[in-house]
């Protein structure tokens, strides 16, 4: 349909044209090109209806056909578009209904987290030995000590899950080989001491418990067993452990005892030993 969709006009023939459109995508031309100080008032006009007045009228007209085709359809369902430099709300739909929120709380938990810690900061997964490492040998434990990175994960998980873009046990483990490590006499001890032991929130009800795996400092493949399903294991610190010695003995590196969990010792009794 050719036609001017700044326009009541215009947006009537497109809205005949196509009924109850999906999406809506605003390609009005905007301000005119040149020096603004030669633009009149109704070239300012002209630009805010083809850049803001025009989508909004055509949101209005479209936006109850799209909820109502996108199966979510009902009083259950509210949307509320605001303009993001004056926070001035352009269109409410079932703005007063009183609704229970999705998953909005990671919204403000990612918000309180980056003023907290600010964007530089890196949350890290350590590895941090027990013991002295001689002639190849790290003798004592090996501890694995998370800082609460939620994507340490598996190559194969973290390519699902993550584009590849993550913290990964293999690198980890390439880390220690690199750093002379054949042999470990003790165990891989998975760390999670830098959160508290609340592992769920206190008011999820235990049906939901499979919706979300437990809370943890150090984790793998966010805990879940498999990517796409929502069993995780009991413990996400011995997964851990568990999971980053297969990654070692994968390199080459034997272990001597079975991943465990703990408390690492403190930087002052560790190794210097630490990737």
């Amino acid at each position: 349909v050719v036609a001017d969709i700044t326009t009541e006009a215009g947006r009537d023939a497109a809205l005949r044209a196509c009924p109850q459109p999906d999406i809506l995508v605003n390609n009005a031309d905007g301000f005119p090109p040149g020096d603004f100080r030669d633009w009149r008032r109704e070239d300012w006009h002209a630009a805010l209806d083809a850049m803001m007045l025009g989508p909004i009228e055509m949101i209005r007209r479209s936006v109850d056909g799209m909820v109502a085709a996108s199966g979510f359809a009902g009083s259950h369902t509210g949307i509320a578009i605001a303009d993001r430099g004056t926070g001035r709300l352009l269109a409410v739909y079932h703005g007063r209904v009183e609704l229970r929120p999705a998953s909005n709380m990671k919204l403000m938990t990612s918000a309180s987290a980056l003023g907290r810690l600010g964007f530089s900061s890196r949350l890290q997964t350590r590895a941090m030995a027990g013991g002295a490492l001689t002639a190849g040998t790290l003798h004592g434990n090996l501890w694995l000590v998370g800082g609460g990175d939620p994507s340490f994960s598996t190559v194969p998980y973290s390519r699902a899950a993550f584009g590849g873009a993550s913290g990964l046990v293999h690198d980890l483990a390439v880390r220690l080989k690199a750093a002379g490590v054949r042999r470990i006499t003790g165990a891989v001890v998975g760390d999670e001491s830098a959160f508290d032991t609340i592992r769920r929130g206190p008011d999820w009800k235990r049906d939901s418990w499979m919706d979300c795996a437990p809370l943890s400092a150090l984790t793998v493949n966010e805990d879940l067993l498999r990517f796409g399903e929502f069993a995780a294991a009991p413990s996400p610190a011995l997964r851990a452990a568990q999971q980053f010695t297969l990654a070692l003995q994968r390199q080459g590196i034997a272990v001597g005892h079975r991943a465990t969990t703990g408390t690492h010792p403190g930087a002052n009794r560790a190794s210097r030993l630490s990737v």
